[in-house]
């Protein structure tokens, strides 16, 4: 498992699904990278993040879409099961609507004598639930957007209530890649590997409660494949913020720290500008101002002395 370097220094840049799409793409046509290639990859890299996470792990229950997130979900079965785990599939999709890679990927798993059911026996899909040591949800993938449809909440409502570890492949299903949002229900995860890059929707919205741990794998593409997607938004780290801020003499004085002026707090909203204020002081300004409504100032000051 290799995580991409890229943003170390600034933050971590942050790829919405559309432009996940382009680094795939950029990948296989420009790279000639096999789209079962890095299908394979996020496959082994799950295989791997769960030999070192839980290595005493034997059972695995994995629910698997009918895309390509689905197909990550089958290879990783494959390779689980040549490893000696006990490993049983369900499948959301009919197989013969699998297309691409995910037809691929469920073909060679049937070759493999992978253990693929239908979420239709609900009598078989409770038992590998409760008899699973870890739950991988591999069912919808970056692209999938809005409430789940109603066969695909029950699913999830199920592999919630198992009170089992869950590793959510990309990113936890019913959670909006680019927003974080989720409308009615999604996976509750312990982790969630995602592949090619960052989504800001892992570090945002109602999302943060329910991806777990984030781990990313960059599926061992170089970093001109990232520089060539443009991207508008990054994870800033807190160090990266600290090295912005000029150091202090240590014989010094809140004179030379910079003056801050604030002007706000109307009649009746004198609590946003007084903690304003505290927080200009906080960031490190020496002096700091207020200009607000005479009916604010004595609260102003009584919330914070120096201002």
């Amino acid at each position: 498992m290799n995580s991409s370097s890229q943003g170390k220094i600034e933050g971590i840049r942050l790829y919405t699904a559309e432009q996940c799409q382009s680094l795939d793409r950029f990948a296989i046509e420009n790279l000639k990278v096999p789209s079962y290639e890095l299908m394979t990859r996020a496959a082994a890299s799950a295989n791997e993040l769960i030999a070192k996470r839980w290595p005493k792990i034997r059972k695995v229950c994995i629910v698997c879409g009918g895309g390509n997130n689905g197909g990550d979900g089958l290879v990783l079965a494959r390779l689980l099961k040549a490893s000696g785990m006990v490993c049983e599939v369900f499948m959301l999709a009919h197989p013969d609507k699998l297309k691409g890679d995910a037809e691929r990927a469920y073909q060679d798993a049937k070759t493999a004598s992978v253990t693929i059911k239908s979420l239709d026996d609900e009598t078989g899909f409770q038992a590998s639930l409760d008899q699973a040591e870890l739950i991988v949800d591999a069912m919808l993938g970056t692209g999938s957007k809005g409430a789940l449809r109603k066969e695909v909440e029950a699913c999830v409502q199920k592999m919630n209530a198992s009170v089992k570890t869950v590793l959510a492949l990309d990113i936890p299903t019913g959670v909006n890649a680019d927003t974080g949002d989720v409308q009615g229900m999604a996976i509750d995860a312990d982790v969630t590997l995602t592949f090619l890059a960052m989504k800001p929707g892992l570090i945002t919205g109602a999302a943060v409660d329910v991806v777990g741990t984030v781990v990313v794998d960059s599926l061992e593409l170089p970093e001109s494949v990232f520089e060539h997607v443009e991207t508008s938004c990054r994870a800033v780290a807190y160090g990266y913020l600290r090295s912005l801020l000029p150091k202090r003499d240590v014989n010094s004085h809140k004179g030379k720290q910079g003056y801050v002026l604030l002007v706000g707090g109307d009649q009746g909203f004198g609590g946003a500008i007084a903690l304003a204020a505290q927080a200009a002081l906080r960031v490190g300004a020496g002096l700091v101002s207020v200009a607000c409504h005479p009916d604010n100032a004595a609260m102003v000051t009584s919330v914070q002395p120096e201002v």
